[in-house]
């Protein structure tokens, strides 16, 4: 396949949000071979450079024929004789709804492909719609293909980015010292650390202080009833610590390689949205790091029916392994509470969880708990990767299973 030259563009609504995904994007497709270069708005480019800084912003004749992936700004685009190769243009990727200027469309050349990348997919209708045709009303000249990350098993896969690369060294050095770095002055040994990137209307505190509970329950209570693994492990936590990835404004002292390696380095994982989520199945897979998922807001509630479509789908990965009658499996129904605790019906009264009723059997069931996760990681990252479908479809080859 020739190295294609791709554009994607995207802005940003937060700092771990759409460029996180578009920047993983890119990388995905640098490691199989494209040229890449990242068209963002200021709030993006922002973003952008926090999490990523080893890549130059481009600007009039700035453009850097031999760098695999770069940056460029819509306003350098708009500018006359800017010196940017837009005309080079194989794949323009609309990333996530955005709307690219007119002035931009206009420039790109009639055998440029244009796709629209989506917000990620699980309902069972996107399976159809997936390599369609999605009109633009701004360019209804130019057509334009609906293809997005999807975790339904016939879907294009998920993005993988470089994850492999980063963790390819990963040891148990550096996972301690990520732990003592995220811990404070606590023994990294003895916490049951806990990843939470949520929504900030997350009670977190609600939480911790039921996982605390939990802990000091099932330890004077059940230690006995528990397999000899989950023992080893909860005998040697003495507290529970919720870590946050801070952000302020635009700006965050953590930047993507970072992000990974404090959630490989915890010992439970709350994840919202879409990139996080693609680190969340890695670890599980890699790691087999246990995670729940918040699902990206929507209005009215509308993302509840991508949860349910995700936990009708992902309860089928793993509970055969622990029980022979799955309507009653513990690990499911631990798997489900936890995901609907984390994202509540619209009319139920804040603060109407009861975490311990669902944190007390997780504890009990930990070692079966964190199997399932790695089952469910492992059945996403034993598929074709977007990228890789993406790329396929551009150069019309059929898709091959992994």
């Amino acid at each position: 396949m020739a190295r294609p030259f791709v554009v994607i563009a995207c802005q940003s609504i937060d700092f771990f949000g759409d460029a996180a995904v578009c920047l993983r994007l890119a990388q995905g497709l640098v490691a199989r071979g494209a040229q890449v270069r990242i068209l963002a708005d200021t709030r993006a480019l922002n973003h952008l450079e926090g999490m990523e800084p080893c890549y130059a912003q481009e600007g009039i004749n700035g453009f850097d024929k031999d760098a695999a992936l770069g940056y460029w700004a819509f306003d350098t685009l708009a500018q006359a004789g800017h010196g940017l190769p837009l005309h080079r243009t194989d794949l323009f990727l609309e990333a996530f709804q955005m709307q690219p200027p007119r002035v931009v469309l206009s420039q790109l050349p009639q055998s440029t492909v244009r796709y629209l990348v989506d917000y990620l997919a699980i309902e069972d209708w996107t399976s159809s719609c997936q390599g369609l045709l999605a009109p633009d009303p701004q360019s209804a000249q130019t057509p334009r293909i609906w293809l997005t990350p999807s975790l339904r098993p016939e879907g294009p896969g998920l993005i993988q980015g470089d994850r492999a690369v980063v963790f390819a060294s990963w040891s148990q050095a550096q996972r301690r010292a990520v732990r003592r770095s995220m811990v404070g002055d606590y023994d990294e040994a003895s916490v049951l650390l806990v990843f939470a990137y949520c929504y900030a209307d997350t009670n977190l505190m609600d939480f911790q202080s039921a996982l605390d509970q939990a802990l000091e329950e099932v330890k004077r209570d059940c230690i006995n009833t528990v397999d000899t693994e989950t023992r080893r492990a909860l005998l040697g936590f003495e507290r529970v610590v919720v870590f946050e990835p801070s952000q302020t404004g635009d700006s965050c002292f953590l930047n993507q390689q970072a992000f990974d390696q404090c959630m490989a380095a915890a010992d439970l994982s709350l994840v919202r949205g879409e990139d996080s989520l693609g680190s969340a199945f890695f670890c599980a897979s890699r790691f087999r790091l246990p995670f729940a998922w918040q699902p990206y807001r929507q209005e009215a509630g509308a993302h509840l029916q991508k949860l349910h479509a995700w936990l009708a789908q992902s309860s089928r990965h793993g509970p055969k392994h622990f029980s022979q009658n799955n309507a009653r499996d513990p690990i499911t129904q631990v798997w489900s509470q936890l995901h609907r605790g984390l994202s509540p019906e619209p009319l139920e009264p804040a603060g109407s969880t009861d975490w311990l009723a669902i944190l007390r059997p997780l504890l009990m069931h930990w070692q079966a708990f964190c199997d399932f996760c790695q089952l469910v990681g492992q059945a996403h990252y034993g598929q074709p990767f977007f990228e890789e479908s993406l790329l396929r479809h551009w150069s019309g080859k059929p898709q091959d299973s992994r």
